[in-house]
């Protein structure tokens, strides 16, 4: 009887010793890419809620920021020309095309326009910029202008094809 007991302990423990043999080789042929893939997917999953987090705390911020820019701009009447005199067409340019970026566009060109025609308006207070996009980065881009501390008026929108532009910005302040 104690022999049969040991004969069994054997044939147990090879029982037990070979199903973890069997278990690990499972995991390193089946779950480990699985493993691998859901600590990868939940890295970058991580990630992209620290960067979603980041823009929900600049949006607020720049809400914040447009309504000081409006209050400043209520108490000082003169607060356009004030922000005129402190940057010059090249900066306000920049500005610009930055929006344009940002809102989806691909800059084309971007320069100030060297002659105006009619009215006998000053050529320095305007800008022209050809973007390629869509009709979505167009509103939002036109939107971002009416959103800015810079009084930008739109005084031309040409659309030479489904997603090139033709804008032309007046950087006057308005009167």
């Amino acid at each position: 009887m104690m022999r049969s007991i040991r004969k069994n302990h054997r044939y147990i423990l090879f029982f037990i010793v070979f199903s973890f043999l069997i278990t690990g080789s499972f995991y390193f042929l089946f779950l480990q890419s699985a493993v691998i893939h859901y600590q990868y997917t939940k890295r970058n999953y991580d990630a992209s809620l620290i960067a979603l987090n980041e823009k929900k705390q600049l949006a607020v911020s720049d809400i914040h920021a447009q309504k000081e820019l409006h209050r400043i701009e209520q108490q000082n009447s003169d607060f356009y020309a004030a922000i005129q005199s402190n940057q010059s067409l090249d900066q306000l340019l920049q500005l610009a095309t930055n929006s344009a970026e940002k809102s989806g566009f691909s800059v084309i060109q971007a320069a100030p326009v060297v002659f105006k025609q009619k009215n006998n308006q000053p050529a320095d207070d305007q800008i022209q910029l050809q973007l390629s996009g869509t009709y979505q980065c167009l509103f939002y881009f036109i939107d971002q202008l009416n959103q800015s501390a810079w009084p930008y008026i739109l005084t031309e929108l040409k659309i030479q094809h489904a997603d090139q532009f033709n804008i032309q910005l007046d950087l006057r302040s308005p009167s």
